[in-house]
């Protein structure tokens, strides 16, 4: 029997092993962690800002302008014109960004789906329903600053 204390080790263990993945990822890919991160969330199809990037990441607009302007000097990323706000830039990972990313991940993410195709079907349920509570948790007013853009997609606005 696993206790609740086991699983949320198990939760620490599965966060750090999967930030030493993207970090070694970047590096592989001739980018810092934070450049990568910001190149995974801008290729989702989402309407990514830097004002969002900014809250996820933790940085400064600043700091969020520069990082852009190394991405886009690659060629991984466009800005565009947000379509409904005209203060707002869209950040948008290229065809090549995307590649970058696939390749990163790809491989990882096919093995994720076959350790999931494994499972029962009352167990994936049961994984998911818990997976779900956690982004609830994750996702309350405690757990991010009031300030905080809102991501797309998500039932919140941009």
């Amino acid at each position: 029997m696993v206790t609740p204390e086991e699983m949320v080790l198990r939760l620490q263990g599965l966060t750090r092993g999967i930030q030493d993945f993207l970090a070694a990822e970047a590096k592989e890919h001739g980018l810092t962690s934070t450049e990568f991160v910001a190149l995974i969330r801008s290729t989702n199809g989402d309407r990514v800002t830097g004002a969002y990037l900014a809250h996820a990441l933790g940085m400064r607009s600043s700091s969020v302008t520069g990082l852009a302007d190394r991405l886009e000097a690659r060629g991984l990323i466009v800005r565009r014109a947000h379509p409904t706000d005209r203060r707002s830039v869209v950040l948008q990972a290229t065809r090549r960004g995307r590649a970058v990313v696939n390749r990163a991940i790809g491989p990882l993410l096919e093995q994720l789906l076959s350790v999931a195709g494994e499972l029962e079907s009352d167990e994936r349920a049961a994984v998911a329903a818990f997976l779900a509570r956690i982004d609830e948790v994750l996702r309350r007013p405690q757990h991010r600053p009031s300030s905080a853009p809102r991501q797309p997609g998500r039932g919140r606005r941009n």
